[in-house]
């Protein structure tokens, strides 16, 4: 790759199930100054009702990232704002977004994506973190699972990404999901997330907060209830705490059944 931008990252985070977890991590713990406010959260757990049991999957509760997260400067906006400005812009605006410090989170079609499940085999809408380029944009750094399910960084041609960004079937997917006509759990497939690292902020360790998550966790209580003013739809919680422990067993009996639905 001729000379360009490469972000600092982490390809091995303390926690990688959920990509909404795993990126923002990635990025955070290239340095360990995130240490004292990761030791504070990521201890209650939920099964979350959006999909359903047993399709729904364990994760762990935070509040929405945007613009929740320490040590981050971060950004969110439709998708759309690139759409209008026509075909091929995508390439040139992720270089400028990584040249200021920005990695870049969107949804594309892995589809059109190498070394992924879905590769030239099926349509797949799903998160990709951008954190590198050369210089004449033939290719991007990103991050996320290969076909074999192993977390890592890879790349991709500038044509590749163009293509994965601007599937029909994707942008059928945003004007369906818009129209009321389908749901999805995967997130809001029309925004693309900015994040870049900050260092003149802080954190600390939060015991109270720790406290507070152990109590919620240990009398299986919904910690969404302590944030009411925040939408948190995606919390409406099949169990939560140590209620999870009823489903997991029967979680992990369907995916010997259907081995297609294993999933963290």
């Amino acid at each position: 790759m001729s000379p360009g931008t490469r972000l600092p990252i982490n390809a091995n985070p303390p926690l990688i199930g959920k990509l909404r977890h795993a990126y923002p991590l990635s990025i955070l713990s290239a340095d360990d100054a995130y240490l004292p406010w990761f030791h504070s959260n990521f201890i209650q757990l939920f099964w979350p009702r959006a999909r359903g049991f047993p399709h729904a999957t364990l994760d762990f509760f935070y509040p929405p990232h945007y613009p929740s997260l320490p040590l981050l400067d971060t950004q969110l906006f439709d998708r759309r704002i690139l759409d209008r400005r026509g075909e091929g812009v995508l390439g040139d605006f992720l270089v400028s977004c990584l040249a200021d410090g920005w990695y870049a989170q969107l949804y594309v079609d892995e589809f059109h994506i190498p070394g992924r499940a879905a590769y030239r085999c099926a349509y797949m809408p799903h998160r990709l973190l951008v954190f590198g380029c050369d210089r004449d944009k033939a290719s991007f750094d990103v991050l996320g699972f290969t076909a074999d399910g192993r977390y890592t960084a890879s790349q991709v041609t500038g044509s590749e990404l163009e293509d994965a960004f601007e599937s029909a079937e994707l942008a059928a997917d945003i004007e369906a999901i818009e129209a009321g006509e389908r749901e999805t759990a995967l997130g809001d497939l029309a925004k693309i997330s900015l994040a870049r690292y900050d260092s003149s902020k802080s954190c600390s360790f939060d015991l109270q907060l720790v406290i507070d998550q152990l109590s919620d966790y240990l009398l299986s209580r919904n910690t969404a209830d302590r944030f009411r003013m925040l939408d948190l739809s995606y919390y409406n919680q099949e169990a939560t705490g140590m209620e999870i422990y009823n489903g997991i067993g029967r979680r992990l009996e369907y995916s010997l059944r259907h081995p297609e639905f294993a999933d963290v």
